[in-house]
């Protein structure tokens, strides 16, 4: 239980720390950051968003090996055996259901290095997120 963030219902940091060390046959990693998370909170209140970012969490589960939360309450990273372009339109069409826009990174897991997968991932999100946002 401690090791699954409740709100959202994947991986804590720290859960997903100590599952990524079991994962051996992942294709990419991918980081997702929800955009305009105070502002949606601000909106819709603490735990409406809660839920509407489990309800869009709950994905085909074939292809996804952990997700997970990364830096704070509106990042995340998803370890994927698959296309990362086909995963990332499902993660995307799922959030805008819910009127919630999310940036998404992907980087090839090379030589079983998830972590580095995982660091360039994220450094390509932050990229991507500044360039939507203007900054």
């Amino acid at each position: 239980a401690l090791k699954t963030h409740a709100p959202y219902g994947v991986l804590s940091r720290s859960g997903f720390e100590v599952e990524k060390r079991a994962v051996l046959d992942a294709n990419y990693a991918v980081f997702a950051d929800i955009d305009n998370m105070h502002g949606l909170n601000a909106r819709f209140g603490y735990e409406a968003v809660n839920g509407m970012i489990r309800d869009a969490l709950k994905l085909r589960t074939d292809d996804l090996l952990l997700s997970g939360l990364w830096f704070s309450g509106d990042e995340l990273v998803f370890v994927i055996r698959s296309d990362p372009a086909g995963f990332m339109d499902r993660v995307r069409e799922s959030f805008a259901f819910y009127d919630i826009g999310i940036t998404l990174a992907a980087c090839p897991v090379e030589n079983n290095d998830l972590n580095a997968a995982i660091d360039s991932a994220g450094r390509l999100g932050q990229a991507v997120k500044a360039k939507k946002i203007g900054r």
